[in-house]
């Protein structure tokens, strides 16, 4: 289950309405559009703002980096360059 990340209230209010503000925009630019291929990937792309801004609402998103969290916490595992290969029979 992802981790809830703790926003200053301004904070999180204020990444919310970025997102918000950019679907509103992609949405104005679709109606205006005359092709129906650029019309869907802007109402694509604006669905896709409105779901970031849920997830900013939720506190799913890191506000930082734009990536999920995912409730993992460490050092992710590094494999080492031996693990790679296949080892020779000898």
């Amino acid at each position: 289950m992802p981790t809830r990340i703790s926003l200053k209230p301004s904070a999180k209010q204020s990444l919310q309405r970025e997102h918000l503000q950019q679907a509103a925009r992609l949405r104005e630019y679709a109606a205006s559009t005359t092709t129906p291929r650029l019309k869907q990937r802007l109402l694509e792309a604006a669905a896709e703002q409105e779901r970031l801004a849920a997830e900013v609402d939720a506190g799913r998103l890191n506000p930082l980096t734009g990536a999920r969290r995912t409730g993992v916490v460490g050092r992710p595992r590094v494999s080492h360059p031996v693990d790679e290969f296949p080892r020779m029979q000898g």
